[in-house]
């Protein structure tokens, strides 16, 4: 079979002429050589075929329905579900405007400390009406606003920076006023005994939009409501004054916008969560052997059996849900055998595609929305570049995860599982696809300024002990500074240990001169071209793969560890899993973001079907809780399962007796 023209990393075809036997007929195709006039040290063969260019997102037109910038990758009804989906858009007043986009100084200052300009003017708390002893705070300082003192207000301004604060209450404060809200709390405060009010909120209401600049008012015709309906339409198409479109303070609030993703994102969690916690009692599971056991100790109603409070595996990201993943990926493994590389890809903030796209002034940490599509968008195109333009080698399968740092940017670890005729078998494999060492600075200057600038880790160790990956350590966690070597070997029960010549290779970096043994493994190829930290190993020793697998599927990010063992029951006897998924539950910004919009957080290929194992009359059966287990028990075919199908059919197909139970799905159905 004639090979499609692809890239490819691979240099010298005579290191797989050993395993010829071995190839697939579907394999059977030449590798694209180098030309070896333009190599001179063999170990150059990895920096061989290096793109000229870094990749660029392609372009994507607006959505014509709410014209707002679409990235590659995201399907037509992302944004608007193709116009199926329409928002009010309320008019911002031009100060308020220009305190969220200006670079004025009290403009700057007001996004810098938002957060705090926003809770000073929330409309809600938790006590209305002043206490003995306290201020009043929040909803309580509106009644208090038509005194041109502004007294309690100011004494809520912080030391540190009180005249800035005093400027941006008064422009807040001269906004506000003209909200029928904040007039309304206002006339409170001509009240004699303000102490003898109680006021309550109902936030139970839904589906009316409420006040906004743009209510229809008394004495305002409708043909002047439908004109300024027209020019706010406009606005939105990019046809109007302003050809940003409609002004969304949300993508202007720095570090609220940063709250209200993730504000939104948990309350989106919660829901499923107590989704799951109220429904325990409608459908519950247990083992056949166990609904009779029960029913012989007297034992009649389903909703007294099984005490614990259980989060399935249909909730995206639990531990339930993330040991099915890890037992799916290892199914892989047994049928295709050991993965061959071990790939994480991280987030570069300054990548064009984010830069281009920022508002004047803002930073990447600003902007979570973009920094969450553009990664998905990289993430594609990498898997484009993995699985059909060979970049490494044929993939014949792979599974990958997506993982969100501490500080934000989220990153995917990948484990590939290469074709017979790609797989790497020697170090001299490796030489051919990963570097551990700075390139040339003037064979390869771009080259040189991403390994610099992404792949030299550190510096830690002696050199900085405050650095997190050696504080309260003696040295550091990842074991750099790494030994020079020579050449590269297999190490035992690990990772190989690369070259790392002594070279005299040096860069000054965080204050410090790093050389080879602070370099990061990496794939020159995916790194020119891509320009992000993409670390590269070649998983070389069968021990290290269930620790791959289960480092990849190790779960959510936790802030701290609970002193309860998360398995063990608590003082009333119960294990309560969906408590322990939210205790400590870490969410940044950007995986809020990233869940919102529905992007995947794994994926496996290919798709593995789960088949039960288990004991005489042991196997799961399904209820619900007014059922008797009477009626359960008794139930046609509730004795059966996927396993006692497959012995019934040992018994009666004389085919299916040469067929093992795991691959018995790809025979009968």
């Amino acid at each position: 079979m004639a090979r499609k023209s692809c890239r490819t990393v691979y240099g010298d075809q005579s290191i797989y002429e050993d395993n010829e036997d071995e190839v697939d007929d579907d394999t059977e195709e030449e590798v694209l050589l180098n030309d070896a006039d333009d190599v001179s040290d063999p170990y150059d063969a990895v920096y061989a075929n290096m793109p000229e260019d870094t990749h660029m997102l392609e372009p994507v037109e607006n959505c014509p329905e709410c014209n707002p910038k679409k990235f590659e990758f995201e399907p037509p009804g992302f944004c608007c579900r193709s116009g199926k989906i329409k928002l009010s858009t309320p008019d911002t007043p031009p100060e308020l405007m220009r305190l969220w986009s200006s670079s004025d100084a009290d403009a700057r200052h007001f996004r810098a400390n938002i957060r705090f300009f926003n809770g000073h003017f929330s409309f809600t708390s938790l006590s209305f009406g002043k206490e003995d002893g306290k201020e009043p705070r929040h909803l309580e300082l509106y009644f208090y606003d038509d005194d041109p003192s502004l007294e309690y207000r100011f004494q809520k301004c912080r030391q540190k920076c009180i005249e800035m604060d005093k400027e941006v209450i008064r422009k807040l404060v001269d906004i506000m006023s003209g909200i029928p809200y904040s007039e309304h709390l206002r006339s409170f405060g001509q009240n004699e005994n303000l102490d003898d009010y109680h006021m309550e909120l109902n936030l139970d209401q839904r589906g009316e939009l409420g006040w906004h600049f743009m209510i229809p008012k008394a004495g305002v015709t409708m043909e002047e409501v439908n004109d300024a309906h027209e020019i706010r339409r406009q606005r939105g198409q990019g046809n109007g004054d302003d050809d940003l479109g409609i002004f969304n303070p949300i993508l202007h609030g720095k570090r609220l916008f940063q709250q209200f993703a993730v504000d939104t994102y948990v309350k989106i969690e919660s829901s499923r969560l107590d989704y799951f916690h109220n429904n325990q009692d409608q459908i519950k599971a247990d083992l056949y052997q166990g609904l009779v056991d029960s029913l012989h100790a007297g034992e009649g109603r389903a909703d007294a059996v099984g005490k614990s409070t259980v989060l399935g595996t249909s909730f995206i990201g639990g531990p339930r849900d993330m040991r099915r993943r890890y037992m799916d990926a290892m199914a892989l493994v047994r049928k295709y055998g050991r993965p061959d590389i071990f790939l994480t890809m991280t987030c570069n903030p300054d990548w064009d595609e984010i830069r281009s796209s920022l508002y004047p002034g803002q930073t990447p940490q600003d902007r979570p929305d973009l920094v969450a599509r553009v990664f998905r968008a990289k993430l594609e195109e990498l898997k484009k570049s993995l699985l059909e333009d060979h970049i490494l080698g044929e993939v014949q399968t792979y599974v990958y995860v997506i993982e969100f740092q501490k500080r934000g940017l989220p990153h995917a670890h990948w484990l590939l599982i290469m074709r017979n005729k790609f797989k790497l078998m020697c170090p001299e494999q490796y030489d051919l696809l990963i570097s551990a060492e700075l390139p040339n600075k003037k064979k390869y200057p771009e080259l040189y300024k991403m390994v610099t600038k992404h792949m030299m880790h550190g510096s830690c160790g002696l050199l900085n002990m405050n650095c997190p990956c050696t504080k309260g350590r003696g040295s550091c966690k990842n074991y750099y500074p790494r030994p020079f070597c020579e050449a590269t070997s297999q190490g035992k029960n690990s990772y190989p240990v690369y070259r790392r010549s002594d070279d005299g290779r040096k860069e000054k970096i965080r204050g410090h001169e790093l050389d080879n043994q602070w370099v990061v493994p990496y794939n020159p190829y995916l790194l020119r071209l891509f320009n992000y930290h993409i670390n590269v190993e070649a998983c070389g020793s069968i021990k290290s793969i269930k620790y791959l697998f289960k480092y990849i599927y190790k779960g959510r990010d936790q802030a701290s560890v609970a002193v309860r063992e998360s398995d063990k029951e608590d003082e009333k006897g119960n294990i309560d899993e969906i408590k322990q998924y939210k205790d400590a539950r870490w969410v940044t910004p950007p995986e809020a973001l990233w869940r919102i919009y529905g992007f995947d957080l794994s994926k496996v290929h290919p798709l593995v079907k789960q088949l039960q194992l288990h004991l005489p009359d042991m196997h799961m059966v399904s209820f619900h809780q007014r059922q008797k287990i009477k009626d359960v028990v008794n139930r046609p075919g509730v004795e059966q399962s996927m396993l006692t199908a497959y012995l019934e059919a040992n018994m009666l197909h004389e085919k299916a007796r040469g067929i093992l139970y795991r691959d018995f799905p790809e025979h009968f159905t």
